[in-house]
């Protein structure tokens, strides 16, 4: 069994610590907040009541967008502002903590008026589906105390749900062979108007005889599969060229 890592927790508690005595913050709520920090739920109400209100500490933009969390839902809402308001001047700080400490807006939002501490960063991942399934990207952004066995687990996870997006028949591996890249190269780069199954062989083969096909159905396979292989998706659109 994992031992629990506490560091994650402790982390973020001395940086809520650091961040309470910098002097933006302190400058931000001793201007803005004067009555006191609030709770989380007169945030909304602040946002679109008295964070609208013109501040001398910032100079006017156009307008922009600003994250604030609620008790119902600590990250989804968002809400439009004007330049030269309290809420740039208050997004303007919570820039600084997310670049220093790498928090959420959201989190440092909720820091700077509630003084709730953010949540603990955690190993997190996403993916984006590219033109074909071999083009997706699977990203994944990790604490450096992250043990290898948790990395793994959650890429593991995360390229589950990629597979699932792109359809479950499809897979995408490590291609160790360099011919079955170089065919799956040369089939596209060959594949101009005229062109035929059997002017794609003879390319091939006049380019690279240390792996000459004598057989045109066998090329026809091997260069689908080199395809599928590299891409991850099908090789049907070869069919107008035959």
């Amino acid at each position: 069994m994992e031992a629990t890592d506490y560091r994650p927790d402790a982390l973020v508690e001395i940086q809520a610590v650091e961040a309470r005595r910098r002097p933006d913050v302190i400058a931000f709520r001793d201007c803005h907040l004067a009555s006191g920090l609030m709770r989380l739920s007169d945030v909304e109400a602040w946002i679109t009541g008295d964070g609208n209100e013109p501040c001398d500490h910032v100079s006017g933009q156009s307008e922009a967008t600003i994250t604030f969390p609620t008790p119902e839902d600590p990250w989804a809402h968002a809400a439009p502002y004007r330049g030269g308001t309290v809420l740039q001047h208050l997004q303007a700080v919570a820039a600084s903590l997310v670049s220093f400490y790498r928090w959420g807006e959201t989190s440092a939002v909720a820091f700077v008026l509630t003084d709730t501490t953010p949540p603990p960063f955690i190993a997190r991942g996403g993916y984006g589906v590219g033109n074909t399934p071999g083009a997706g990207v699977i990203r994944l952004v990790v604490p450096p105390g992250t043990s290898e066995k948790e990395l793994v687990s959650i890429y593991r996870e995360i390229r589950r749900e990629y597979l699932n997006a792109i359809g479950k028949t499809r897979t995408v591996k490590s291609v160790t062979e360099q011919y079955i890249a170089d065919l799956a190269i040369h089939a596209v780069r060959q594949n101009t108007p005229g062109m035929t199954w059997q002017m794609l062989m003879d390319s091939w083969n006049d380019s690279h005889p240390e792996h000459y096909f004598d057989d045109l159905v066998r090329f026809q396979r091997d260069a689908r599969r080199a395809y599928t292989r590299v891409t991850g998706a099908q090789f049907d659109w070869w069919k107008t060229n035959l």
